[in-house]
């Protein structure tokens, strides 16, 4: 018998040749879908439909790494991706941060092995009887062995999860996305809610989730050499052209990061009316420290809620920015004039923060006290919105630094 466990009747060519390829990813490119519902059927139905027949045909592992690139080819396609997105990105859960699309080569040895193991256990002594078969037992044995990244068993589905996981959080883009499974909103638009989402929205929010936009450190990755191409900030201060800087720090895109933040707070202050809040904007509080002015301040049956919103670059804990924002506000001078102002008593004053990266991860103890004060609900839009500003803070940059650098081209030559 074959080494593997071998179906005749199905892709018996798959042995015989190098260059099968998945040819109705093609007919899925072409049909008129969003990028969205390409990858919801990718997911659910294209990808799933062909284990059973894999897992029975006499398949190579390097036949199922080479189904994989061509279902990452295909994706990066519909998504505009550069070739050096990390492959973790492709195979990571949606949870985790990445498109949670299933990889054959650790899914079919794990179902080879899971199928076999199970007839171990069967009510059936003649199934009991071919689980001793040699055959079967060289065919869990190469489900093992395929199995086994660096010494890392990945039989079980939580331990495969957790290693596509590993390398999508351990690549330099991948980084600030290991906090994604910790609040819905981080990743719930990538795969539930994409349905609200225009194709060209999906696009660009995960050019700006992953950090694919091409900034002069983005596309010199490889060829950083000395004499190779600059990586300073274009026709400016000579800071590290970065995603981060241009959208979170360069003085050309302030405008539009408080357009941003403002956006942000009228989402929440449009939620908390609706639910019976009585809301301030931007009240002053004097200190001892200076002028205070925090984004929210709700009441409700004597009850004050302090809110201030900052979207963020993640190169910290998020947890540890929003404490940060919430010590920031909970002084006793505030919390004096807020109870003077109201007639409400100390202990029902309380602060928090609306606390979300620019590349739309949330910080878990802001989103679990926003959904305290009911706004479960408007977390979704405020993750459009904090995707959609950054890219439109990166598009305008891009433009403003373009038409900048013909104008000094022009007087140049001039």
């Amino acid at each position: 018998m074959s080494k593997y466990v071998f179906c005749p009747n199905f892709f018996s060519h798959l042995s015989h040749t190098k260059s099968f390829r998945l040819r109705e990813l093609a007919n899925i490119a072409s049909a008129p879908l969003k990028p969205q519902q390409r990858l919801k059927i990718l997911r659910c139905f294209f990808v799933p439909r062909f284990y059973h027949q894999l897992v029975l045909s006499r398949c190579h592992l390097q036949t199922l790494k080479s189904l994989d690139r061509q279902v990452r080819a295909a994706v990066r396609k519909w998504l505009r991706l550069p070739k050096d997105v990390p492959i973790g990105y492709f195979h990571a859960r949606c949870l985790d941060g990445g498109l949670g699309i299933p990889s054959f080569r650790t899914a079919i040895p794990a179902l080879v092995h899971s199928r076999l193991s199970d007839m171990a256990e069967s009510s059936c002594a003649a199934v009991r009887g071919v689980f001793c078969h040699r055959s079967v037992q060289a065919s869990i044995r190469w489900a093992e062995t395929a199995l086994s990244f660096h010494g890392r068993p990945l039989i079980d589905q939580e331990a495969r999860g957790k290693y596509w996981a590993s390398l999508l959080h351990q690549a330099n883009d991948g980084k600030e996305l290991s906090e994604c499974a910790r609040v819905r909103a981080s990743h719930s638009w990538v795969d539930r809610n994409s349905a609200a989402l225009s194709g060209r929205d999906y696009v660009q929010f995960h050019h700006v989730r992953v950090n694919t936009l091409p900034t002069r450190v983005r596309t010199s990755r490889g060829r950083r050499v000395v004499g190779g191409p600059p990586i300073e900030r274009r026709v400016g201060c000579g800071t590290t052209e970065t995603a981060a800087h241009v959208i979170q720090g360069c003085h050309r895109t302030h405008g539009g990061r408080i357009l941003r933040h403002d956006a942000i707070c009228r989402i929440a202050v449009s939620s908390l009316r609706q639910l019976g809040w009585s809301v301030r904007q931007e009240p002053h509080f004097h200190t001892r420290k200076g002028l205070r002015k925090p984004d929210i301040v709700a009441v409700k049956e004597q009850v004050v809620k302090v809110i201030d919103a900052q979207v963020i670059s993640a190169s910290s804990s998020l947890d540890d920015s929003h404490r940060r924002k919430v010590a920031k506000y909970d002084t006793p001078d505030i919390r004096h004039q807020v109870a003077s102002e109201y007639g409400v008593e100390n202990d029902n004053i309380s602060f928090s923060s609306i606390t979300i990266s620019w590349r739309g991860i949330w910080s878990a103890a802001s989103a679990a006290s926003l959904c305290e004060l009911g706004l479960s609900k408007c977390l979704d839009s405020i993750t459009f919105r904090a995707l959609r500003g950054s890219y439109m803070n990166w598009l305008r940059w891009n433009k403003m630094t373009t038409m900048i650098e013909s104008a000094v081209r022009r007087e140049g030559i001039g």
